[in-house]
């Protein structure tokens, strides 16, 4: 049996997540709940019920988006524990680390390049950390 490191895994699962694959059969849904069961990344099931980037590239990870909330992804954790999101959108802000049970604020203001983050470091994850903004509106 061929086995694949949890990176390669998860590199591959971000690119065709990324990609807007067509839609899913139940079937496949299940089988795909079940594969993240058994590789323990479940952090990354908001993948799934999300839509891919609505405010442009970013150099320190992705983003995703479902509602009013963007799920930011972020592969390569900043120096100073802040990331910039490149949204104008109005609203409040609010943000929070996603694996926090917690769930206690981030600190969060807008700039005039968008709205800076400062993440929590105690849930720096190898892989990905995911922090979890909720704006007004997912727009640029």
């Amino acid at each position: 049996m061929k086995t694949f490191s949890t990176s390669f895994l998860l590199a591959g699962f971000l690119a065709c997540a990324l990609a807007g694959q067509a839609a899913e059969t139940p079937a496949q849904g299940d089988q795909r709940m079940e594969w993240w069961r058994a590789a323990r990344l479940g952090t990354f099931i908001h993948f799934y019920t999300t839509t891919a980037n609505p405010v442009g590239a970013v150099p320190w990870g992705c983003i995703t988006a479902k509602h009013a909330k963007l799920y930011l992804h972020v592969f390569d954790w900043p120096k100073d524990n802040q990331v910039l999101v490149p949204s104008k959108a109005g609203g409040a802000l609010s943000a929070r680390m996603l694996a926090d049970r917690t769930r206690r604020p981030l600190a969060c203001e807008r700039t005039d390049a968008g709205v800076r983050v400062t993440l929590e470091p105690g849930f720096q994850n190898p892989y990905a950390s995911v922090a979890v903004l909720g704006v007004g509106a997912t727009t640029k």
